[in-house]
């Protein structure tokens, strides 16, 4: 058996200094602070919502990114942030 047969994707592949989201949750967690954005939101949410379609793109789909796509993307994940309200 090959050595990394039976381990998950992430086991084999190289980490990254930003897979774990830190540099985004520091971030997301400054703006909090700041009162930038509401202290309900759930940050690893926010981090996925950020992330997954820049993923999508490059390793799923290759596509290029479109100019502007990225600040487009950050300003509709923080208004759906600022919109959120804590959980009834």
């Amino acid at each position: 058996m090959p050595p990394n047969e039976g381990q998950p994707c992430s086991a084999r592949m190289p980490r990254s200094p930003i897979a774990d989201g830190r540099p985004l949750r520091h971030v997301l967690a400054q703006a909090r602070l700041r009162g930038e954005i509401p202290s309900t939101p759930d940050l690893a949410m926010a981090i996925d919502t950020l992330t997954a379609p820049v993923l999508d793109q490059c390793f799923i789909a290759h596509w290029e990114t479109a100019e502007g796509y990225a600040a487009a993307l950050v300003d509709r994940v923080l208004a759906a942030v600022a919109a959120q309200t804590p959980n009834r």
